[in-house]
C-alpha cells in the first residue's frame, strides 16, 4: 500500500509541476542499454540488483507492483474458493533470463559489434514526458488483468514472476549470490505450514531440512513462511549464499509438471505466441506480450494433451477422464478452437507485417534521398524494385488481414509506394494512418517534409502546427516548422518555432544553425555569426555550420577567421570543391592569389567537371598575367558549357 500511495504521489507531483523524476521503473533502465543514458530508472535498478546482493529478492517481495496485484488476485480467487495449481516447468523459466538478456544485455552487444558509441551521453533524472513510456488505460488495464488474474490462475499465484518477467531474471541469478536469506533453527518440527502459505511455491520445509536455509531464487522473502511457523523455527538472517550450499549437487524438490518432449512443446508454444501477439496492432507490449505468451503456451499444451492423455484436468476442472471429453472438455476444445483460429491470424498477419519491415529496413538510402534531393526520385535497380514490389504486396496482404481500424503498415505501405513512383498512394496512405493513430508523430513529420519538397508550403505548416500542439516537447517539429517558415518568409513565426525548439534542447547545434540561417537570411550578419559560433562550438565537425561561419566572417571583413574556418571545414570533407571555392575567394579578398590558385587547382582536380572553377581559375591567371593559362582555362570552361549533341 505506502508504494502505491508513493507511485501516486510520483505521477501527482507530474501533473502539478509539469516536470518530475523520470519513473522508477526497471524498464526505463533500456535507455542505457540503447543509447548510454543514465535516469533516475537506471539508478533505481541499479540499487535493487545491490540491494537483492545483500538480503535477496526483497524488492519483489515488498516493492514490486505486479506482485501485489498477482496477490491480491491470489487473495480474491480464494475467497470465491479456487485454489490455482502451480505450474512447474523448467522451459519456461527460462524466459524471465532471456528476456532481461533481450531488452538489456542484447542493445549493448548490438552497438558494440556495429561499432557503435557506447561512451556516456547524458544524464536525464528528471522529465517532463513523464507517460511517454507508460501505456494507455486500455493496455494498462489489460496487462493488470492478464498479469494478475489470468496468469495466477492458469500459471500459479507468482506465475508473472516465474515465467515472465525480465527483471526477476536478473534478481534470481543475483539472489544466489545472496547473504541474506529465510534460515531456520533446530526448532523446526517439518510441519510443511510453512510450503503451506508460500505464495512462490517453495517447497519451504524441504530446503531448510536438506541446506539449512531457502536456496529456490523464486523465493521473495515475503516473510509468509516465517510468520506461520508454529514453533518460530524460521527467521530472516545473514549467513553463506546459495551458491555455496550445495544445493546444485542435490535434484529440485519440486517435481516438473511436464516431461522433456512436452516441455520441447511448450517452449515451440510460447515462442509461436510471443511471434503472433507481441505488438499485435501496436498495441501489446512486451512485458504483457510475454504474459500471454505464457498463457497460450500452458492452454496450448493441455490442449494437445487432450488427443494422447486419457485424463486431463485444468485447475480444479476436469476435461477428460477415462479416455472420454467431459462437458468442460467440450467447451474447453470449442473456446481453444477460436483462440487458435486468432492465434492463427494474428500469426499471419505479423509475417506479412514483418517481411514488409525487413524490406522496408532496406530502403534507408531511398528515404534519405528523398530528404537530402527534395521531390527527385531515385533510380531503382531490377533487383531493388523487385525487392519493394515484394514488400508492398506484403504491406497489402497485412493491410487485408487486419481486423482494425488501426492500420498497422500504413506507414511502410506510404513510403514503398513513394519510392516506387506512387505519389498519391503515399499521401493517401500517410492520411490513412495518420486518422487512426493520432498519437503517432513520425507521419505527419515525414507528410509535412514530403508537402514541402512538392511546394505544398501551407499545408505542410498545418502539419507541422498540429505536431507541435498534440506534442510541444517535439524539438523537431518546432525546428521544421522554424525552417518552413523562413522558406516562407515569416521570419517571426520562424524565430518563435526555432526559439521553442531552442528552450526544449539547447545542446543541440542544428538549432543553432538554423537560427544562424534565420539572422543571415535577415541580414543581421553579427546574430547569424553568434549562433553559427554556438553551433560549431556544440560540434566541431558540423561542415554547415563552420562554412556558414567562415561566410559570415567574410562578409563581416573578419578574412583571417574566415580562412581559418574555411580550413577547419576541408579538414572535415578535403574533397568538398564548392569549400575550396569559397576558400580560394577568401584568399583572393586578403590579396593572396598564389593561395587562391592552390585551392582552385585543388578544387579542379577532384571535380574536373564544373565550369565556374575553370572560369575562375582563368580571371586569376588574367590578373597575374599568366595569359597562357588564363587562355587554357576558358577553353576548358566553353568546352563544359558547350551543349551536348543529340543523339541521332
Amino acid at each position: 500500500i505506502a508504494v502505491h500511495v508513493l507511485i501516486a504521489a510520483h505521477i501527482a507531483h507530474w501533473l502539478i509541476t509539469g516536470s518530475t523524476l523520470s519513473p522508477l521503473e526497471p524498464s526505463e533502465a533500456m535507455v542505457l542499454s540503447k543509447d548510454s543514458i543514465i535516469n533516475a530508472g537506471v539508478i533505481f535498478f541499479g540499487a535493487s540488483i545491490l540491494i537483492t546482493i545483500v538480503f535477496g529478492r526483497y524488492f519483489c517481495g515488498w516493492t514490486c507492483h505486479l506482485v501485489a496485484v498477482q496477490d491480491l488476485c491470489r487473495w480474491l480467487l480464494r475467497r470465491i474458493g479456487i485454489k490455482p495449481k502451480p505450474l512447474r516447468s523448467r522451459a519456461l523459466a527460462l524466459v524471465p533470463f532471456i528476456a532481461f538478456v533481450y531488452m538489456f544485455l542484447y542493445p549493448f552487444a548490438y552497438r558494440i559489434w556495429f561499432r557503435h558509441d557506447v561512451s556516456y551521453q547524458s544524464t536525464a533524472l528528471t522529465t517532463e514526458t513523464f507517460w511517454a513510456t507508460m501505456p494507455g488505460w486500455i493496455v494498462g488495464i489489460s496487462t493488470m488483468v492478464v498479469c494478475g488474474f489470468v496468469i495466477v490462475y492458469f500459471l500459479g499465484a507468482k506465475g508473472f514472476c516465474a515465467y515472465a518477467c525480465p527483471y526477476g531474471g536478473i534478481f534470481g541469478v543475483v539472489d544466489k549470490i545472496a547473504v541474506g536469506s529465510i534460515r531456520v533453527t533446530d526448532a523446526c518440527r517439518q510441519c510443511g505450514q510453512c510450503t503451506a502459505a508460500c505464495s512462490s511455491n517453495v517447497h519451504v520445509n524441504t530446503e531448510v531440512r536438506d541446506f539449512g536455509m531457502v536456496v529456490d531464487s523464486n523465493c521473495l522473502k515475503t516473510m509468509d513462511c516465517v510468520s506461520v511457523c508454529p514453533n518460530d523455527a524460521l527467521y530472516f538472517g545473514f549467513g553463506k549464499p546459495a551458491m555455496l550450499s550445495n544445493s546444485t549437487s542435490r535434484r529440485s524438490r519440486k517435481t516438473p509438471s511436464y516431461g522433456f518432449i512436452e516441455e520441447v512443446v511448450l517452449a515451440l508454444l510460447f515462442v509461436a505466441a510471443l511471434a503472433a501477439f507481441r505488438g499485435l496492432y501496436g498495441l501489446i507490449p512486451f512485458l504483457l506480450s510475454l504474459a500471454i505468451a505464457g498463457v497460450l503456451a500452458f492452454l496450448g499444451l493441455q490442449a494437445l494433451r487432450l488427443t494422447y492423455k486419457p485424463s486431463v484436468a485444468l485447475q480444479q476442472f476436469r476435461l477428460k477422464q477415462a479416455g472420454r471429453l467431459t462437458r468442460n472438455g467440450y467447451l474447453f476444445s470449442g473456446m481453444m478452437a477460436i483462440v487458435v483460429g486468432f492465434w492463427i491470424h494474428s500469426g499471419i498477419l505479423q509475417y506479412h507485417l514483418f517481411q514488409a519491415n525487413a524490406m522496408f529496413a532496406k530502403t534507408h538510402d531511398l528515404r534519405s534521398h528523398w530528404f537530402d534531393q527534395p521531390g527527385t526520385q531515385a533510380k531503382l535497380t531490377d533487383q531493388r524494385a523487385g525487392m519493394i514490389d515484394n514488400g508492398l504486396s506484403h504491406a497489402e496482404a497485412a493491410r487485408r488481414w487486419s481486423l482494425s481500424n488501426r492500420f498497422p503498415s500504413a506507414y511502410t505501405l506510404a513510403w514503398l509506394y513513394l519510392i516506387s513512383g506512387d505519389q498519391a498512394q503515399f499521401e493517401s496512405n500517410m492520411l490513412k494512418g495518420m486518422q487512426h493513430d493520432s498519437d503517432n508523430l513520425t507521419m505527419p513529420l515525414d507528410l509535412a517534409s514530403y508537402y514541402t519538397s512538392a511546394g505544398r508550403l501551407d499545408e505542410a505548416a498545418r502539419l507541422f502546427e498540429q505536431v507541435t500542439k498534440n506534442a510541444p516537447t517535439s524539438i523537431n517539429a518546432h525546428m521544421q516548422l522554424g525552417m518552413l517558415r523562413i522558406a516562407q518568409g515569416k521570419f517571426n513565426d520562424a524565430a518563435t518555432a526555432l526559439q521553442q525548439a531552442r528552450k526544449l534542447d539547447q545542446q543541440n547545434p542544428r538549432i543553432c544553425f538554423n537560427l544562424g540561417v534565420l539572422e543571415s537570411t535577415r541580414n543581421n550578419m553579427p546574430a547569424a555569426l553568434e549562433w553559427f559560433e554556438q553551433a560549431v562550438a556544440l560540434d566541431g565537425s558540423y561542415l554547415e555550420a563552420r562554412e556558414n561561419l567562415a561566410g559570415i566572417c567574410c562578409a563581416l571583413g573578419r578574412f583571417d577567421d574566415g580562412i581559418a574556418h574555411f580550413k577547419e571545414a576541408l579538414s572535415i570533407s578535403p574533397n568538398d570543391p564548392a569549400t575550396r571555392q569559397l576558400l580560394a575567394r577568401a584568399y583572393m579578398a586578403v590579396g593572396d592569389e598564389q593561395s587562391a590558385v592552390d585551392q582552385l587547382i585543388t578544387a579542379i582536380q577532384s571535380a574536373p567537371g564544373q565550369p565556374t572553377l575553370h572560369l575562375m581559375l582563368a580571371q586569376l591567371y588574367d590578373r597575374t598575367g599568366d595569359s597562357d593559362a588564363a587562355r587554357q582555362h576558358h577553353q576548358a570552361a566553353a568546352a563544359l558549357l558547350q551543349p551536348t549533341p543529340a543523339a541521332p
